[in-house]
């Protein structure tokens, strides 16, 4: 099972990141899936996406709100500790 977590940093501060859990995934693949669906919706010259990899072979994406001056970064890990 993997989670998608999404680590929001404000740019020029020094206070510490938000981290928001957005749901659980069955697998890897459909996580990473919801990178290319945020790609789709994001609409307006200020904000822009990119899909990156580690240097571990790990894709993460990266949103930037140049308005906001945001920086939001979106990651699958997979879930260690899950009770239901």
């Amino acid at each position: 099972m993997y989670i998608l977590v999404n680590i929001i940093l404000h740019i020029g501060m020094n206070s510490i990141p938000q981290v928001h859990v957005i749901t659980n995934f069955n697998s890897l693949e459909i996580c990473e899936a919801k990178f290319d669906e945020t790609l789709a919706r994001l609409k307006g010259e200020n904000k822009k996406g990119f899909i990156t990899t580690t240097k571990e072979n790990k894709k993460y994406l990266e949103i930037l709100d140049t308005d906001k001056k945001l920086k939001s970064y979106w990651i699958c890990n997979e879930v260690i500790f899950y009770k239901k």
